[in-house]
């Protein structure tokens, strides 16, 4: 599975198991080099050689570990605040929640669908955004936000 955070608006499941991904893929990674090191190895009787050959493995596979502690604290931070996060929840970028609330209007019929165009595009779809946002919660990705309920 692709990260779904790269996309404007994702599923908190699809996070979930991105995030599950990762994890089993490091511990693949982790399997693999205690294989290798155990075929180079005659026995493991210095638990300090073990320490050291975590840390080296984690240097190693930064980027992953990396990822794997940062989609993890972001699930956190939207798991703390909704309940059903494990169940799905919409979560949506910052730069995409005037357009999300835009057609949540549109999809929840609050918008009559034979509206003129002279009054539907000039509507204030900021306005109606910043609304709606107060039901919403946010959560922070690589410097970027993402909005919630």
């Amino acid at each position: 599975m692709s990260n779904p955070i790269n996309r404007q608006v994702f599923d908190s499941r699809d996070l979930i198991e991105y995030r599950d991904e990762i994890a089993n893929d490091i511990v693949n990674l982790y399997n693999d080099y205690m294989t290798e090191i155990d075929e180079d190895w005659e026995d493991l009787d210095d638990i300090d050689e073990v320490n050291l050959d975590e840390a080296e493995f984690v240097e190693a596979n930064q980027d992953e570990v990396d990822e794997y502690r940062i989609i993890t604290e972001f699930c956190e931070q939207i798991d703390s605040y909704c309940p059903d996060f494990e169940y799905g929840v919409s979560i949506i970028h910052k730069n995409y929640f005037e357009d999300y609330c835009r057609d949540l209007v549109e999809d929840i019929g609050d918008l009559p669908g034979n509206l003129p165009d002279y009054i539907r595009n000039n509507i204030n779809w900021e306005g109606i955004a910043d609304d709606l946002m107060v039901d919403y919660s946010e959560a922070e990705y690589n410097d970027d936000t993402y909005y919630f309920r």
